[in-house]
């Protein structure tokens, strides 16, 4: 059984497998009867002008030979299904059955964008003529040929484990039709026939900006050589990327208005019902790791129906975000297939979990490009992540790769060669980066498990803006090995992998898994620090912690729905017998300020060489911080170590200071503001001062979200109207302010520990969200007897100190509210037609938004107030 993406073995073109500590199995598994035939194919198919029969485009070593064509008349009702027998010259038999409507048969006039066929063409291929049985077949419409009104034909792709055929629908007048079959055997042939039949075009997405040339697609021949050469290269880039995915992507016309900007509950609208089967909905809404692996293990739930699952999911995600890059779908399937066979006893802890990765992560025969064109086709120079190696030696697989920006060293998530992944909860708004598209794919369950990077914030960032959990852990915990990244080498202040995912236990599980895998015999620089479950279990189950809450950072200031809803979590976490700590933010500009130094050290020289190598042009953030202007601010070696020394001074003290204060976590806030517009992203000071200490953080979302309001806060609160801002970057992010343009984003916050303590951050976060689920609302009279701001008095003249802020808190009023909420109206509906919105009055306090899908979820939180309106949510425990 050939699991290479290439079809023959001897090219120079064929792909290293990972091989897996745990046997699967694979020399026991029949070959089919064609030379290395792929168990499953995807993509377009094209004619080649070569006699041998036709090139698959995006496996340059795969070429298919005619073996059969058969003609039938169709002259029965086809309402009621007709069938037809088809035997190839190597005597395999194919029934063909297929369901077609009266109106796509009468033409198409009352039909005329071939929705019929699509939705209503169901084929059944029996005795494929190999050794295994039949599997289930796939179907596809093939949309290069797209057919238009009238009598012309609809072509489909037939797939099977040995061969796949083309069958033809032609419509006729009254009940006459003609059905034809084509069957392909698979066969090598010559570069010069695959260079003739390549098919370079690009089917571009709804993630690529329309008014951004380069998400534009492919020129037609006469006009490539206009194109630079790197244009050309991210457009085959992409082309490859379409080719790929165009198996399992639904029709355009299903996807909603370009008006219509919330598209994370797409699979969740009524008539979406139809885009996943009940099957693919069940296997794809387990948010919960351990359960999945249960069903895996216990052999409820095959393997590959699951991984077809979760890619049929991905890449209608894809189609709405563009957060995908290298796609894997081929080898996933045919490794979960693999899997299906071994025996219970020989199955890995991780057997069968679908998982990706940020576009960094090395995996075998994959390009490693993050968002740089000069480094398209990479990847026989790169050495494979060891993360992926342990995972997938435990019986995980890897299907895909998410997008990054250009560079990885922002909080957006745009590149000339993947085009700007979009957030799905306003795909107008960011959904921050570097690991936006990583975040993307598990807030809309199209992924289990994901894996990122942390050198500022790259994993929070996203999961806070997006929705889902991230863990940012202190430097070589995880297994980094095998990771490409932007100025590798630089050790001062570096990159981290991070695991995201669905739910908090989901995030602690996966941890857990790795770090007990010993990874410090794969990777030199892993610290062997073994898993600590006491220190797991007595955070988690600890019934005084000292928690501080630092709602500013000195330097910009966060919105007000933040600031409100943090103090809410302080208030139910005082509530439950734990103290709460005013913290102020002492070396953090001083902290911040250096790492800024750190990445300018080299003066940009290592960013700007990668972009220059092809010419392509500077992505707007990358410009701004590594362009040649900046050249001139590298600094010598001497004034390196001076930094390193500075590092090292900001470290200690701040370690003192905590140890001080007696604290076993803090609370802060991820960024200062919730989802923004595109290229709006300024302020990262919350997240990366904490890569410059190396401390554990991670990101408890969804916590709230925010409600619209059409009168501003800092217009209605006195102590919101009198606040100036104190910088230019503080004015820009209070600029961006906007109740109403941020409806019903994501509020989340972060919770952080000191250096490699990521159990007790993880038990921390756990403990957290349990407590969370019992409340409802608290009022604003609750708030200020938390902690004020750290450089205002209270409101009753008093100083912030040190101690806790605990009086008031037993008294503070504590009201329900009731369990169903009206819906605040959207701006369009599913069809992205225009809706009306109600001006807020003075009875929108009463309003609570809709709460967002969550596996878990339990009853909506409300925090109401006449200047902010907030739902707060926590997600339960399975």
């Amino acid at each position: 059984m050939g699991l290479s993406r290439s079809g023959s073995a001897g090219t120079t073109h064929e792909r290293e497998r990972i091989t897996p500590a745990v046997d699967l199995g694979v020399s026991d598994v029949p070959r089919p009867a064609s030379s290395e035939g792929l168990t499953f194919q995807a993509g377009h198919r094209r004619r080649s002008s070569a006699p041998t029969g036709i090139s698959f485009g995006s496996h340059p070593d795969i070429a298919y030979a005619r073996i059969a064509r058969r003609e039938e008349p169709v002259s029965e009702n086809c309402n009621t299904g007709c069938s037809r027998d088809f035997s190839s010259q190597h005597g395999t038999t194919r029934r063909i059955r297929a369901f077609v409507d009266d109106d796509e048969r009468a033409g198409g006039a009352q039909d005329p964008n071939n929705t019929v066929a699509t939705q209503s063409l169901i084929t059944q291929l029996e005795g494929f003529g190999c050794t295994r049985p039949p599997t289930p077949l796939l179907l596809t419409r093939n949309r290069r040929f797209s057919r238009p009104p009238g009598n012309r034909p609809s072509d489909f792709d037939v797939e099977g484990p040995c061969r796949w055929g083309s069958l033809t629908l032609e419509a006729g007048t009254g009940n006459t039709g003609r059905l034809t079959l084509e069957t392909w055997e698979d066969m090598s042939v010559s570069g010069d026939d695959r260079a003739s039949a390549s098919d370079g075009s690009a089917n571009l997405d709804r993630g690529v900006d329309p008014d951004d040339s380069r998400g534009s697609s492919a020129s037609e021949s006469g006009n490539a050589t206009e194109e630079p050469a790197w244009k050309i290269s991210c457009e085959e880039k992409r082309a490859e990327r379409e080719r790929l995915i165009a198996y399992f992507k639904i029709p355009e016309m299903r996807l909603p208005s370009s008006r219509l900007k919330k598209v994370v509950n797409f699979f969740e609208w009524e008539v979406n019902q139809d885009i996943l089967s009940d099957r693919d909905f069940e296997m794809t809404g387990f948010a919960d790791v351990e359960q999945v692996l249960l069903k895996l293990r216990t052999g409820q739930w095959k393997c590959v129906d699951v991984m077809m699952a979760y890619i049929r999911r991905a890449t209608v995600i894809h189609q709405l975000t563009n957060c995908l890059t290298e796609i894997m779908f081929i080898e996933a399937l045919n490794r979960a297939r693999a899997l299906d066979e071994l025996p219970p006893a020989r199955r890995g802890p991780l057997h069968g979990l679908p998982f990706t990765v940020k576009d960094q992560f090395n995996v075998p025969g994959f390009d490693s490009t993050i968002g740089y064109a000069s480094f398209i086709g990479n990847a026989k120079e790169l050495p494979p992540s060891t993360l992926v190696e342990v995972l997938q030696r435990q019986g995980a697989i890897v299907f895909a790769k998410t997008n990054v920006p250009q560079s990885l060293m922002w909080c957006e998530t745009d590149n000339n060669v993947w085009g700007r992944t979009n957030n799905p909860r306003n795909l107008d708004c960011s959904p921050g980066g570097s690991t936006g598209g990583e975040a993307v794919l598990l807030a809309m369950k199209g992924t289990l498990v994901g894996w990122g990077t942390d050198i500022g914030g790259s994993c929070r960032i996203p999961s806070a803006l997006v929705g889902c959990w991230g863990l940012r852990p202190s430097s070589y915990r995880l297994p980094y090995y095998g990771v490409t990244v932007s100025t590798d080498g630089q050790e001062h202040v570096p990159s981290v992998i991070g695991p995201m995912t669905q739910t908090p236990q989901s995030l602690t599980f996966i941890t857990r898994q790795v770090i007990q895998s010993n990874t410090h015999n794969l990777d030199p620089k892993v610290v062997p620090i073994p898993w600590r479950e006491d220190l797991y279990q007595s955070t988690l189950l600890s019934e005084k912690l000292r928690i501080g809450l630092m709602l500013d950072d000195g330097v910009v200031r966060v919105h007000p729905p933040i600031a409100r809803l943090l103090n809410w979590v302080a208030t139910v976490l005082a509530r439950n017998g734990h103290e709460i700590i005013p913290w102020k933010p002492d070396l953090h500009s001083e902290g911040i300020a250096l790492m800024d130094e750190f990445y300018r050290a080299d003066g940009g020289a290592d960013v700007r060489s990668a972009i220059e190598a092809s010419g392509e042009d500077y992505i707007e953030h990358c410009q701004k911080l590594f362009g040649k202007q900046m050249a001139a601010g590298a600094i010598d070696m001497p004034s390196y170590w001076k930094l390193l020394v500075e590092k090292r001074k900001i470290q200690r003290a701040y370690l003192d200071r905590w140890n001080n204060a007696g604290l076993d976590l803090l609370l802060t806030p991820v960024m200062p503001h919730v989802g923004v517009k595109h290229k709006q992203t300024s302020w990262v000071g919350y997240t990366k001062i904490w890569n410059v200490l190396d401390y554990s953080a991670v990101v408890l979302p969804n916590i709230g979200y925010v409600l619209a309001d059409a009168i501003k806060i800092h217009e209605t609160d006195f102590e919101w109207k009198l606040y100036r801002p104190r910088n230019d970057i503080d004015a820009a992010n209070w600029k961006l302010y906007n109740p109403r343009e941020m409806y019903n984003q994501p509020i989340a916050m972060q919770l952080v520990a000191r250096r490699y303590e990521e159990e007790k951050v993880l038990g921390g976060m756990q403990l957290i969200s349990d407590a969370l689920k019992n409340y409802t609302e608290i009022k604003d009279e609750a708030y200020f007897e938390v902690i004020e701001p750290a450089d205002r008095h209270n409101k009753h003249g008093r100083e912030s100190s040190g101690e806790p802020c605990a009086s008031g808190l037993q008294s503070a009023p504590l009201g329900r509210m009731p369990v169903e909420q009206p819906e605040y109206p959207s701006r369009t509906d599913n069809f992205g037609r225009l809706s009306t919105i109600p001006e807020a009055s003075s009875h929108a306090a009463s309003e609570v938004a809709p709460s967002v899908e969550s596996v878990g979820t339990a009853v909506a939180h409300s925090v109401c107030s006449a200047d902010s309106f907030v739902t707060a949510k926590s997600t339960s425990r399975e």
